[in-house]
């Protein structure tokens, strides 16, 4: 398949000057001004392709000329097709063959004409009522004769000046001398009279004349010459007529048939008709007129059988393609059905004469044609030729919009998805030049004529037909069209791209950053187009992402790492001078281009269809096909604007002091289509185990080589505060990265877990060892040193006896102590977490103060919903006066207080309560529990403290 020729290097086209002159037939000027000599008459037949029935009319012809009549034989020949088919040209090969007997005893009239059918000295009359002056008469010679009237010209070609001036009279006045008079000037020559156009002759004599006196003059003189024809053995008349039905010369077109069945009634026999030309000579025509050689019969054949195999992949049916494509060659059998089926439904189409027409702009075009056969996307638009023939002459101006805006223009959507989206929609174009009911497609159809060994791929096809019709301005996007066209009058993706071309310089770049903030959002702090003056935050909790500014610096820019470190090394104290002291919680991302006019019009487009759906909700306008429409563009536009942003800035820069002097590793990302994923996409890859420069956010735990290294090996004797740990992560680029202070807090936990992978030991500021369980909270001031270099644990000893503080009762000396006073002990959890973690605290702290349940004076829990109180409330109902509720909230003004509320009461009004704080807009409350009345009360609510609420809890103990 890959040793198949393209047409240009397989065929040899004729020159222009050899073909030119046969795309717009004229009987006249072919004789008195392009065939003058037997050469020029040798490349007319070597250029025409004679078909059947051109073949049976002329050898029956010239046999009258040369034998005489037979019975059988008819003296009036009609030639009957649509404009275009063939007659004209028939015509002027009928002259030829009788101006130039010696071509065809030599066989060179290429095929037309048998040796032995020529005949000498044919008296040939040519008649076109295209050159007709029915005012001033057409020039007969320079001695100033004119001849307004077919019997003139007859006079004068038949009896020479001396006949003209005998008929004058009759010449100027339009009348018949009659058909003897013309019977003697044919005398016994053979005589062929070839008569054409006679449409546009009826049509100027019904403005010279009025329309009466032209349909009589065209009956009588019809008639006359058809008699006298007739009357002569060796005399025949043969006239064009087309068929009717024709836009073109409707009127006269009838008026020629209903003039021709009278001579029929006067000749008492039918004249013959002939149609020259059929479908099944279509090719021929084409290749023979176009084509001096098509090569070699061989390589025809293999690009039949490959074209054929393409066809019964889609179709395993077509067991006739092979045929089919082996006599269209070098043609796509689509491109000759699109152009008789579709371009010929236009009444100003000629069949031949357009397909000659256009097709010879391709070939004479400087256009490459790389496939074996021309298909009809060759038909190009671009190609002035072809837009003339199809677009001017076919009246199809008003396409010209579409054609602009969705073909040929250097914005037009087919440019923007390719060749084969470029073809689709040139293949469309064509089946939109129809009229009536079969304007239009299919899509299998399209697909038929995109195919060739160059592109076999049906996929690639359908993909390219699927751009054109989702995304043309023009298309005919209404789902019952049930074929792809395109109109004269815009769809709504016209108006979606005007009015996003409305849509201001400045608005589009601010949606375009709030959409860049949008597609790499997430967990890490993200500081958008960072410079000098306002640098990525230097903060030791958190990550930031800068997202580089491409009017900044690109990939490209020659300044990049100069600028790069800039914004690496510096933070925004001392206006973007001071050094950067936390450099490992900082990354970047850098654009390939500064090109993102895409993107800014993919956000105006988006922008665009919401503005219309919502006016048409507000007042309905619209079909539901355009809604759908709307709402198709909405969703793709909004998804190419962040795969748009997401495939521009994917080079990530992040800290690694071992890769270069800049302290930058370089990573280019590969983002997933799915919108949003942009941050994600930068984790992942941070944390993936080949990179390994981030703690992973699923799995946090380090080596212990990871917490020696950031400090806790040079901090024995001392440890250090969580927030120093954390702050010495951030400051080195050296070691393992973390999202947030939650990540490492994380990571602390799973280095904290009691057992043989316990790597660190922390204590809280009263020394007491904090165990690690799940969700622990750690806080800042809490010391972390390394398993095993951690101080001793101070173990509470007994307390002394009390010194005697009583006194003895005079009267009995009975020794009586003081009562003592009660001296109070306090807890209270460092932050707000949930009941489990909390109550841990607390047991934890009873356990290492000695102190118990019963110990417990009164329990106070804070939060701030009111789920929370509902909550308690519903496990308190049976503590009584021992549980007390307090709510409060603040809004817009309002401001209610609910105190000492029991949990009975509470339940009863907490409806009323909540449907208040809604209406005054506070998300908010103050909630308070306060639990007192012994052990049990505190005992029960606490121990049934779950996950579900964040709290914070202060605990009240009575010394003993």
């Amino acid at each position: 398949m890959t040793n198949l020729l393209s047409v240009r290097e397989a065929c040899e086209t004729r020159p222009p000057e050899q073909t030119s002159q046969h795309y717009a037939a004229n009987l006249h000027n072919a004789l008195t001004k392009e065939i003058g000599d037997a050469a020029a008459a040798e490349n007319f037949f070597a250029a025409t392709y004679p078909t059947q029935a051109m073949q049976e009319l002329a050898n029956g012809l010239f046999h009258r000329l040369g034998q005489g009549a037979a019975a059988h034989q008819s003296a009036v020949i009609r030639l009957n097709t649509m404009f275009g088919g063939g007659k004209t040209h028939t015509l002027i090969a009928l002259a030829v063959a009788a101006q130039y007997p010696d071509l065809a005893r030599a066989g060179k009239t290429g095929g037309l004409l048998l040796p032995e059918r020529a005949v000498n000295q044919v008296q040939l009359v040519c008649y076109t009522g295209e050159n007709a002056d029915l005012v001033t008469g057409a020039a007969l010679d320079n001695q100033g004769r004119r001849a307004k009237s077919l019997t003139g010209h007859l006079a004068y070609h038949l009896g020479g000046p001396a006949a003209y001036d005998r008929y004058r009279e009759h010449d100027e006045m339009f009348t018949d001398p009659g058909a003897a008079a013309l019977r003697e000037l044919i005398g016994n020559r053979p005589t062929l009279i070839l008569i054409d156009e006679m449409v546009q002759w009826a049509a100027k004599a019904a403005l010279t004349a009025g329309q009466a006196r032209a349909n009589e003059s065209l009956h009588i003189v019809l008639n006359t010459i058809a008699t006298a024809v007739d009357s002569s053995p060796r005399a025949v008349m043969v006239i064009t007529s087309p068929e009717p039905g024709h836009d073109a010369f409707a009127n006269e077109t009838l008026l020629l048939h209903a003039a021709m069945n009278n001579i029929d009634s006067v000749l008492s026999r039918t004249s013959l008709d002939f149609t020259p030309t059929g479908d099944a000579d279509f090719p021929a025509i084409l290749r023979q007129r176009l084509f001096q050689s098509i090569g070699s019969d061989e390589n025809r054949r293999a690009v039949a059988q490959a074209y054929a195999a393409l066809a019964r992949r889609e179709n395993p049916a077509d067991t006739a393609a092979e045929t089919r494509f082996y006599d269209c060659y070098p043609f796509h059998p689509e491109t000759l059905r699109i152009i008789t089926e579709y371009l010929a439904s236009n009444n100003n189409f000629q069949r031949v004469r357009g397909a000659l027409r256009a097709l010879a702009a391709i070939l004479h075009s400087d256009r490459p044609i790389p496939e074996p056969l021309i298909h009809p996307y060759h038909l190009d638009m671009t190609i002035s030729e072809v837009r003339a023939e199809l677009i001017a002459r076919l009246l199809k101006q008003p396409l010209d919009a579409a054609i602009t805006a969705d073909i040929t223009g250097p914005t037009a959507t087919a440019q923007r998805y390719g060749e084969t989206a470029r073809q689709a929609a040139n293949t469309i174009l064509l089946g939109s030049l129809a009229v009536g009911a079969n304007r239009g497609l299919a899509e299998n159809e399209i697909v038929k004529a995109l195919l060739s060994p160059a592109q076999p791929d049906s996929s690639i096809a359908r993909q390219a037909i699927a751009h054109i019709r989702d995304q043309a301005l023009y298309i005919d996007d209404d789902p019952n069209a049930g074929a792809l066209r395109f109109n004269q009058q815009a769809n709504v993706r016209r108006e979606v791209e005007q009015r996003a071309n409305a849509i201001s310089p400045t608005d589009k770049e601010n949606g375009l950053q709030k959409a860049i903030k949008e597609a790499f959002a997430g967990p890490l702090g993200l500081q958008l187009f960072p410079s000098s003056a306002n640098n990525v935050p230097d903060d030791p909790n958190r990550m930031h992402l800068g997202i580089v500014n491409p009017d900044h610096f690109t990939m490209q820019s020659e300044d990049r790492d100069q600028e790069l470190s800039r914004l690496y090394r510096h933070s925004s104290a001392n206006n973007g001078t001071a050094p950067r002291q936390y450099p490992n919680n900082v990354l970047f991302l850098v654009a390939d281009h500064n090109n993102l006019a895409d993107a800014k019009q993919h956000l105006a487009r988006h922008q665009a269809a919401w503005q219309m759906l919502e006016a048409d909700q507000r007042q309905p306008q619209l079909a539901d096909h355009q809604r759908n429409t709307l709402e198709t563009i909405r969703q793709t536009s909004h998804k190419a604007v962040y795969q748009s942003i997401q495939r521009n800035w994917v080079n990530l820069f992040y800290p690694q002091p071992q890769q270069n002097p800049l302290g930058l590793a370089q990573a280019r990302l590969q983002f997933p289509d799915q919108e949003g994923k942009g941050q994600q996409t930068v984790i992942d890859h941070l944390s993936a185990q080949t990179v390994g420069r981030m703690a992973h956010p699923d799995n946090p735990a380090l080596s212990p080589t990871a917490w020696a290294d950031a400090g806790l090996a040079y901090a024995a004797r001392q440890g250090l505060a969580v927030k120093e740990l954390r702050e010495n992560f951030a400051r080195g680029p050296n070691r393992p990265m973390f999202r947030h202070s939650a990540d490492f807090h994380k990571a602390l936990d799973a280095a904290n877990q009691e057992g043989l992978n316990q790597t660190v030991v922390i204590q809280n500021p009263h020394g007491l060892v904090i165990k690690s369980h799940s969700g622990v909270a750690y806080s800042d001031d809490m010391r972390v040193w390394l398993k095993g270099q951690e101080p001793a644990i101070a173990i509470p000893t007994a307390k002394p006896e009390p010194e005697e503080t009583g006194f003895r009762e005079q009267e009995t000396g009975e020794y009586r102590p003081q009562p003592p006073t009660p001296a109070i002990q306090e807890f209270r959890s460092a932050q707000q977490n949930t009941g489990q973690v909390i109550i841990k605290e607390l047991t934890d702290h009873m356990a290492a103060a000695g102190l118990d349940w019963s110990r417990i004076a009164q329990a106070t829990l804070y939060g701030n919903t009111i789920d929370l109180l509902t909550a308690l409330a519903s496990k308190a109902q049976n503590c009584g006066d021992s549980v007390a509720i307090d709510c409060k909230f603040n809004a817009a003004g309002l401001s209610l207080e609910a105190l000492a509320q029991t949990p009975t009461n509470w339940l009863e009004r907490r409806r009323l309560l909540d449907q208040l704080r809604r209406m005054a807009g506070a998300d908010n409350v103050n909630a308070q529990v306060r639990i007192s009345g012994g052990a049990d009360a505190p005992r029960q609510l606490l121990a049934d403290l779950d996950n579900t609420h964040q709290i914070t809890l202060a605990v009240t103990f009575a010394n003993a």
